[in-house]
């Protein structure tokens, strides 16, 4: 939770009936001293399955806290399904930056890779859980995209659903814009980011005889996270333009 909203994710197990029962002292010390809300107020969940529930506030304790369920919302679900594999950078920062962006967005998946000029010794998984779930509390998103473990290129590129792009500034790449607007735009779209270090000629390889569109996004040199936060965004513009 961030700020003075009142939108917060919980899971679907603390749903009991037409209530939420939790004990959970940092939530309830958040509603009571930063948002300052007491019994009575209302409060909206979501628990990843695409629904608001609009809540009253029924039992604000130290620790223990009831919401009463008053209203459920379905929230139109993202016109796409965009699964970003991306190669994490070195800095911790950087992956936060793009799980925050990515679920703001709409990512349906996130996925980090294993190649040949990356690694994964700076990544912290339950620290990324909890700013996916920052994030799609503040943007009013009611599902969550899943943060898969990581994966080594060659099963990513086997196992992607959709349109697979590669994205890659070389010569031989496609523009983006182009590759999306010449065909029906697919139900799901599986985008590929390098490492900083750039994708290796094997890797490219690779990824040509899985059938890729290898893509450029602008002509100019983007950083790994700038190119992930990019090429969702552009694709999800796309998406939204068409539906």
């Amino acid at each position: 939770m961030a700020g003075n909203q009142t939108r917060f994710f919980l899971d679907s197990d603390k749903r009991i009936h037409n209530e939420w029962r939790v004990a959970d002292k940092a939530l309830a010390r958040q509603l009571r001293q930063v948002l300052r809300r007491r019994v009575g107020d209302t409060a909206t969940i979501f628990d990843g399955t695409g629904v608001d529930f609009q809540c009253k506030i029924a039992e604000l304790g130290a620790e223990n806290l009831v919401f009463k369920i008053e209203k459920e919302t379905a929230i139109a679900a993202p016109p796409v399904q965009i699964h970003l594999f991306w190669a994490p950078p070195k800095l911790p920062a950087k992956s936060e930056l793009v799980c925050a962006k990515a679920t703001e967005i709409g990512a349906w998946s996130l996925t980090p890779l294993q190649t040949q000029f990356s690694e994964k010794s700076h990544w912290r998984a339950e620290r990324l859980q909890k700013i996916i779930v920052e994030a799609a509390e503040q943007c009013g998103r009611a599902t969550l995209p899943k943060l898969h473990e990581f994966l080594e290129l060659e099963t990513a590129l086997q196992n992607a659903p959709g349109q697979k792009i590669f994205c890659h500034g070389g010569a031989n790449a496609e523009p983006l814009s182009q590759i999306l607007t010449s065909q029906n735009l697919p139900a799901e779209i599986s985008v590929f980011v390098g490492p900083e270090g750039g994708w290796s000629a094997t890797e490219l390889e690779l990824a040509q005889a899985s059938g890729c569109r290898l893509a450029q996004l602008t002509p100019h040199i983007l950083r790994a996270e700038s190119a992930a936060i990019a090429v969702c965004a552009f694709c999800m513009i796309l998406a939204c333009q068409k539906s």
